[in-house]
């Protein structure tokens, strides 16, 4: 699943993940970032990932975020009806 455009996927994406810096940055303060991986029939998909010093009790459920990444892509006039989120794997994000 890949997200195209005008320009093809990479493009897409590209364009998709330029959208989504703001809140890069935010999660980035508690050592996150975040990344669109795909993007197909209005559903998109988004990896977290954990960067040094990640604090695991300061990453919100996926009902928070999803809504909040969604209106994000839509700012960008980039419209989905539904997120999935891959989140972090280990000990430490493990619930």
């Amino acid at each position: 699943m890949t997200a195209i455009g005008n320009d093809g996927p990479d493009a897409a994406l590209n364009d998709l993940n330029a959208a989504m810096e703001p809140t890069r940055r935010t999660l980035g303060y508690d050592g996150y970032g975040v990344h669109v991986m795909a993007a197909v029939d209005g559903r998109v998909v988004f990896q977290i990932e954990a960067l040094e010093g990640a604090c695991p009790e300061c990453l919100s459920p996926d009902e928070v975020m999803a809504p909040l990444f969604l209106r994000q892509l839509e700012k960008s006039g980039h419209k989905f009806s539904t997120a999935e989120i891959l989140r972090p794997s280990g000990p430490a994000h493990d619930s």
